[in-house]
C-alpha cells in the first residue's frame, strides 16, 4: 500500500490530473488512503477475497483542492471499508 494521492497539474502550469496510490471508492467518490493509525486488511480463502480496514486517514479533497494544492489534510472523520465475496472478473 502506498498513500493515496490526488494532483492536479494545473497547480503547476501544465493539463491534466495525476492520482493514484491506496484508495477505495465510496459510491462513485475516490477515498484516498493517507498515513494514520488505520489497518486494512485482506483475508484469502481460495480466491475469495474479504478486504476490511478501520480508522483509515482520507485525504481532505475538498480541502486541497480549494487550496490550490496547499493543503494536504485528513477527513476529521475516519474512513473505512468492507469488502466480502470479492472475487476476479
Amino acid at each position: 500500500m502506498a498513500n493515496g494521492y490526488y494532483v492536479d497539474l494545473a497547480w503547476y502550469g501544465m493539463a491534466g490530473v495525476m492520482e493514484g496510490g491506496s484508495y477505495y471508492m465510496k459510491g462513485e467518490e475516490k477515498m484516498y488512503i493517507r498515513e494514520g493509525d488505520g489497518t486494512v486488511t485482506i483475508a484469502d480463502n481460495a480466491g475469495t477475497l474479504t478486504i476490511t480496514g478501520n480508522n483509515l486517514s482520507i485525504l481532505n479533497l475538498e480541502a486541497l483542492i480549494s487550496s490550490g494544492g496547499a493543503t494536504w489534510s485528513v477527513l476529521e472523520t475516519p474512513g473505512s471499508l468492507n469488502i466480502t465475496d470479492a472475487t476476479q472478473l
